[in-house]
């Protein structure tokens, strides 16, 4: 596995879907299964680092299911926040009544 590799590509590498993983964010949302447990395990060995630091488990408010949050690792968060052309985040409704163009992505 390419060490330089995030998280969220290795899970899309390893067969979860978009639709599969949630965001806040930058903060990435994992459904807690033994997949996830596996790719998430070796992202933390690849680059020394203790899981406790990094994963916290919560359970999803609609669903009941188990859920990793792993901060910092949404990465279309990132590559938001590196383009040229991006909106204002902070802007707000002008008087002329046009709204912010953030994605939704954020």
């Amino acid at each position: 596995m390419d060490r330089n590799k995030s998280l969220m590509s290795r899970l899309l590498d390893a067969g979860f879907h978009t639709d599969e993983l949630g965001h806040h964010y930058s903060d990435l949302y994992i459904p807690a299964t033994p997949l996830a447990d596996a790719v998430i395990n070796e992202w933390l060995k690849d680059n020394g680092w203790k899981r406790e630091l990094f994963v916290t488990e919560f359970s999803d408010r609609v669903t009941g299911n188990r859920m990793y949050d792993v901060p910092f690792q949404y990465d279309p968060f990132w590559v938001f926040l590196r383009r040229e052309d991006k909106p204002c985040a902070g802007k707000k409704e002008s008087s002329a009544g046009e709204k912010s163009q953030v994605p939704d992505i954020l």
